[in-house]
Parts: structure tokens; C-alpha cells; sequence
């Protein structure tokens, strides 16, 4: 209630009305101002032409005036301080075109008291439009900031298990990995050790008593009782009797042939003595038949060709300018020998046959694929006896099986499971070496030279992999300190604006204060906005 400009405020207490403050909301700060005749209604175009007047004024002013006051945005306080400087560096009663520029302009902020317009309009620029802008700046970059952070520890973590992945895999095929070509080819020199090994456990687990288990238990089964025992496992066996040696020396023993001290298929040539002087043989001599016929070898320029073959016909060669060729070729005789040309010159002797025969392989009877897959099977074949058997022996249901053993001899019949798993467990042990993942690696690498290359493929992908992601976090690191440095510029900046936006409020309200004779406070969301 309002009586002679008392306003009754509680019981007792009275406020005189130049007291009360006035509340201004900042978005209608403006329009409160055109209302009140504080500013002419014409102001937008006023301000545009003060807007002239400081850029031309600014265009004047020296480097270290502009250094000092252009840091922020121009209203009324800066534009005081501006003039203040400019005054002193002044010389003479008529002044500087500088000072004429500046005093223009502070003419022009009081003119109608432009300068509530100008501040008010700048003030909300600041809180409507420039601060809002920083805090979605800051707050795009603190998101590409965590980005960056997320992204390089992805990219540290990925490096860090392909890296182990590859430490993992170099130790698993027994390699370093600087030199993965060569580390992998070197790993070939290591199967003798891996057969040496399997050989000896062989020997060490009797497996041979396996084998002949197995070879009565099917005698028995076959009704070939005294007779001479099937070589059931031909390869394990032979290899348990004469060890890993070579594939020729195998097969020559299996062919009755007898093997020599160092005899091997390796050597191509082998001399021998003539009666005269040193003859050549040829180990690997083809041999054409059994037949006797020779052909004589005479003087380079007349040579003779008597060919005697079957049905006593004879064919005469002339001389080399009249060759006549005449043979009547009979049909062999029952043995069907083919034929057999044996040909002397200088003491060398060469015998060839008509059918090639095979070339032996130099490689071990283990390092050979074929013979090595003959022993596996033969191991396997084992194996699978003794599981099945295992199983009819823990079956008491299979009384036909019974009741066959028990006319077997003893060394069939009296076998317990204890034995018979002995015995699998042996053969086991013989197998688990051929399964292991090193010694079928090293196969895989002396046999195929793109299982060699897919390895060495797929660990410098690794590598690549980990190198790339090392190198994508070291970009994501710069990228990172880039986006923070911005986020301490636009912090600084908001600061700054924020600092300046306040100032202008206060000058605001002491201005609007002077001219009302009451307290002006400019009211909204702007305290808000400026305390963020």
C-alpha cells in the first residue's frame, strides 16, 4: 500500500519508496529502456552509425593503445579508457585527429544516452548468443576429448594382446621372430631330434610286445596256428628291429637284398676297376634283359653293326656312306627275357634296362611321408586292436568271444586288463608324440612351402597389426593435446567473456540507478549463465 511515497512493508516497518530496488529481466532490458524514454526509439540506427564511427576511430589508434584496450569487446568503459590514453599522448590546443575520432565517439555513446542501448544490446549478445556458444564448443570438445581418451586406450589394448598373441605363437613354434622366414626354415633342422625321440620311446615302451600280441591274437582268430606269423605292422616293426634308417636300405631288406655298411641311395656313381683301367658303373643301371648279345664297338670311321637275334638270322651293317637296314625280329624265347645291350667302350660299362625303375628316396624311413604314414597306421592300427579288445574284456555279456578264448593259448587268453592297458598306454604315448602341435608344424613347413609363407603371413600380421595400433595411438595422444589446449583457450575465453559480461551488468545497473534514484538490478536467468 502506497501512501504519500510510504510503502508499509510489515507491521512497524516502514521503506521509503527511492529504497525499493527495481527488478529488470535482461531479455527486456531494451524495451524497459524505449518504454521508459531512456534511449530514442530510433536507437538501432543510431548504434549502427556509432558502429562506423569506432571502426574508423579503432583504424587510428597506435600499436601499443590497440594492444592494450582492443582485447575485448568496445562499450562505454574501455572507450573512456581509450580517450583517457589517447588525451595524454596529445600535443598542442587543437588536438589530434585521433583524439577528434575518439571524443566523436564518446559524444556519441552520451548523445540521448546511446550507451544504455549500446551496452544493453552487447550485454545481450554475451548471454543469448557468445557464452551459450562456448559452453556447446567446450562441451563438443570435452566429447571428442573422451573420444580421443576411449580411442587410445582401444588401440593401446589391441597392440598389447597382438603383441602377446605374437610373443604366444613365436614361443609355441620355438622362434624369436626377427627373422620369421629364416627362424621358421631353421625349424626343419630339428626333426631329427623330434624321430630320434619317437624312436626311443618306442624302444623304451616295448611296443614290440604289442605287435606280437597282436599278430598271435589274429593267427589265433585265423586258424593259422603253427604257421608262419603275417607281418601285421611291417613298418613299426622294422623300425623297432633296424631303427630309423634309410627308405632304400627298407626296401632292400624287405626284398631279401643284402645291405652294406653305408650302402645308400644318395650315390649316383660308383667306380670300379677294370682290367685295364678305373670302369664306371652306374648305381642306378638300367638293366634291359638277361641276354648275352654284345655289340662290338669298331674304328670311328667303319663301323659294324652284327645284331643276332632268334631264328639264327643275321643282319649285316656297311660301311657309314651304305646302311642297310634288314631285322627280322623273332618272338622271345618262354622265359620272356627282354632284350640286353651291353655296351664296352674305354673300360666303362653301362647296363640299362628297359623298364626305369624307380628312384628310392634318400630321406629316413620317419622323414619319408609315405613310410612315415605306414608307421602312424601301423600305430593306429594297434591302438584300435586294443581299445576293441579292452572292451570285449571288460563285456562279460559276449559269451560266444568267451567261449572261443578259452580254447587260446595262454599267452592270448591269460592276458588281465591291466595288461592290455599297459599296453595301450604305450602305444598312446608313441602316438601323443606325432600329434604334438610343434612336431606337426615342423611337417607342415618341410613339406609345403605356402604353409610356410601362410605362417609367416599370419604373424607379421600380428606385428603389422600391433605396429599400426602403436602408431594410431601415438596420432589419437597429439590429437588429444590438441583438443585439451582448445578446451583451455575457450575456458580462458569464457572467462574472459563472462568477467566482461559482469562488468557491463554493474555499469548497467549504477547507470540505470543515477537515473532513477533507486537501486536497478538486472533480474533472469543471466546470473545463472554467468555463475556456469
Amino acid at each position: 500500500m502506497n501512501m504519500f511515497g510510504i510503502r508499509k512493508v510489515t507491521e512497524g516497518d516502514t521503506v521509503e519508496e527511492k529504497n525499493i530496488p527495481l527488478d529488470i529481466n535482461y531479455r527486456k532490458l531494451l524495451d524497459w529502456l524505449v518504454e521508459r524514454k531512456q534511449v530514442p526509439e530510433n536507437w538501432t540506427t543510431e548504434l549502427d552509425k556509432l558502429e562506423k564511427e569506432i571502426e574508423y576511430a579503432k583504424s587510428l589508434l597506435p600499436e601499443n593503445i590497440r594492444e592494450s584496450h582492443l582485447n575485448g569487446d568496445l562499450w562505454y568503459n574501455p572507450i573512456e579508457l581509450i580517450l583517457r590514453d589517447v588525451e595524454k599522448e596529445e600535443t598542442g590546443w587543437t588536438g589530434s585527429t585521433l583524439g577528434r575520432a575518439w571524443r566523436r565517439v564518446m559524444k556519441h555513446l552520451k548523445y540521448k544516452k546511446l550507451f544504455l542501448a549500446h551496452s544493453s544490446r552487447l550485454l545481450l549478445s554475451m548471454v543469448n548468443y557468445e557464452i551459450p556458444s562456448l559452453n556447446k564448443r567446450l562441451e563438443r570438445s570435452q566429447k571428442q576429448l573422451n573420444e580421443h581418451q576411449r580411442k587410445e586406450q582401444e588401440y593401446i589394448r589391441i597392440c598389447s594382446e597382438e603383441r602377446a598373441l605374437f610373443q604366444t605363437e613365436c614361443s609355441k613354434y620355438g622362434i624369436q621372430g626377427a627373422k620369421i622366414h629364416e627362424e621358421l626354415s631353421q625349424l626343419v633342422t630339428k626333426l631329427p631330434e623330434h624321430f630320434a625321440k619317437i624312436y626311443e620311446v618306442t624302444k623304451e615302451e616295448h611296443i614290440e610286445r604289442v605287435i606280437e600280441f597282436y599278430e598271435n591274437f589274429v593267427q589265433f582268430l585265423s586258424g593259422k596256428q603253427g604257421e608262419e606269423k603275417e607281418n601285421l605292422c611291417p613298418v613299426l616293426a622294422h623300425v623297432l628291429c633296424y631303427g630309423n634308417e634309410s627308405v632304400d636300405n627298407m626296401r632292400k631288406r624287405m626284398a631279401g637284398e643284402e645291405v652294406e655298411e653305408g650302402d645308400g641311395s644318395d650315390e649316383a656313381f660308383v667306380m670300379v676297376e677294370n682290367e685295364d683301367e678305373p670302369e664306371m658303373n652306374v648305381g642306378g643301371s638300367i638293366n634291359w634283359g638277361d641276354d648275352d648279345d654284345d655289340i662290338p664297338m669298331g674304328s670311328t670311321g667303319d663301323i659294324q653293326w652284327d645284331i643276332e637275334v632268334e631264328g639264327d638270322e643275321e643282319v649285316e651293317m656297311g660301311n657309314t656312306g651304305e646302311i642297310e637296314w634288314d631285322i627280322d625280329v623273332s618272338t622271345p624265347d618262354a622265359a620272356g627275357d627282354p632284350w640286353e645291350i651291353e655296351v664296352e667302350d674305354g673300360g666303362i660299362e653301362v647296363t640299362t634296362n628297359t623298364q626305369e625303375e624307380e628312384k628310392a628316396p634318400t630321406e629316413n624311413i620317419l622323414e619319408y611321408s609315405d613310410t612315415r604314414n605306414q608307421f602312424l597306421d601301423d600305430l593306429l592300427e594297434l591302438q584300435s586292436f586294443l581299445r576293441q579288445r579292452l572292451e570285449e574284456m571288460k563285456a562279460k555279456e559276449n559269451m560266444v568271444l568267451i567261449n572261443l578264448l578259452q580254447k587260446a593259448p595262454k599267452h592270448i587268453s591269460g592276458q588281465p586288463v591291466s595288461s592290455v592297458e599297459s599296453m595301450l598306454e604305450s602305444v598312446n604315448k608313441v602316438n601323443d608324440l606325432f600329434n604334438d602341435i610343434t612336431f606337426r608344424m615342423i611337417i607342415e613347413i618341410k613339406a609345403s612351402s605356402r604353409y610356410t609363407e601362410r605362417l609367416e603371413t599370419n604373424l607379421k600380421r600380428r606385428l603389422e597389426t600391433a605396429n599400426r595400433m602403436e602408431v594410431l595411438a601415438a596420432e589419437t595422444k597429439s590429437k588429444q593435446q590438441e583438443v585439451e589446449e582448445n578446451i583451455i583457450r575457450l575456458q580462458l575465453q569464457k572467462v574472459s567473456v563472462s568477467k566482461e559480461a559482469a562488468e557491463i551488468k554493474a555499469h548497467l545497473q549504477t547507470q540505470l540507478s543515477n537515473v532513477f534514484g533507486r537501486p536497478v538490478n538486472i533480474m533472469g536467468d543471466i546470473h545463472t549463465i554467468l555463475a556456469l
